[in-house]
């Protein structure tokens, strides 16, 4: 097995034991019913790395899961921008850690503390980015599934997202309800992006209803949200209102490696 495919096996098997830690926390499901918990359950639970064919990733008796990975940042055939600057900031600090071990060190000469900083900017993100990268890497996974002819009873799709703080969300709360003002009660807080809280995101979901089951949401490998497309219209009755959706302001990611050093 290359060394590529090994890597993306890892990638696929840490978000599905992540789903399954998260899984019954009541907060993570969103429009599953009592029957849906125990379906999905036994496919999380019993489902297997498929290494025989490129779809889908986890099959089981009764179903499949297919991850794949989405960016806010631009897509081009080369790949996602954020992903190749990530990568290229870990070369650059694989390199600094590997120039520091080369340096000869002895603990009877004088030493000094040094300190070395690398620093990452953020390529540019967008929500358009972000739409068009869900919906060109959705459809080609459903070419993909017209071509399957495996068990498919449950049918997942897991979407990682890992463009740490790229996007923010803000409520857009009325200034008034029923011709009423209404004070401070709205909380004006703003979020990171999430899948339930995007009604436009919702919808484009929801127009294959009738293809696939279940969608799982990955934010920064740590936040899960599991949704049931059918009842996607009930969950966007609890978004009353509309959220503005905005790349931060210059994020960037910043290591510091501090090392010893004779004089």
């Amino acid at each position: 097995m290359s060394i590529n495919k090994t890597e993306q096996h890892f990638v696929e098997s840490s978000c599905l034991n992540l789903v399954k830690i998260s899984y019954h926390s009541n907060t993570c499901l969103f429009g599953l019913e009592n029957n849906d918990k125990q379906i999905l359950w036994n496919l999380l639970e019993n489902c297997s790395l498929n290494e025989n064919t490129k779809f889908p990733d986890f099959i089981s008796d009764n179903g499949f899961i297919e991850h794949f990975q989405i960016s806010s940042s631009k897509t081009t055939k080369k790949g996602q921008e954020h992903a190749k600057n990530i990568n290229q900031f870990k070369k650059q600090n694989d390199k600094i850690i590997e120039n520091i071990k080369t340096q000869k060190f002895d603990l009877h000469s004088s030493i000094e503390i040094k300190n070395i900083s690398n620093i990452m900017k953020f390529p540019e993100h967008s929500y358009e980015y972000l739409q068009k990268s869900l919906e060109s890497t959705w459809e080609k996974h459903l070419k993909n599934l017209n071509n399957y002819k495996g068990p498919n009873k449950v049918k997942v799709f897991m979407i990682q997202y890992n463009d740490l703080g790229a996007l923010q969300m803000y409520e857009n709360y009325p200034s008034d309800i029923n011709g009423i003002s209404i004070g401070d009660f709205p909380k004006h807080k703003a979020i990171d992006y999430r899948f339930t809280r995007d009604n436009n995101i919702l919808e484009y979901l929801y127009s294959f209803n009738q293809i696939i089951d279940y969608v799982i949401f990955i934010r920064y490998n740590k936040f899960v949200e599991i949704i049931k497309i059918e009842n996607i219209p009930k969950l966007k009755k609890m978004n009353p209102f509309t959220y503005t959706i905005a790349s931060t302001c210059n994020p960037l990611i910043m290591s510091d490696i501090t090392y010893l050093k004779n004089i």
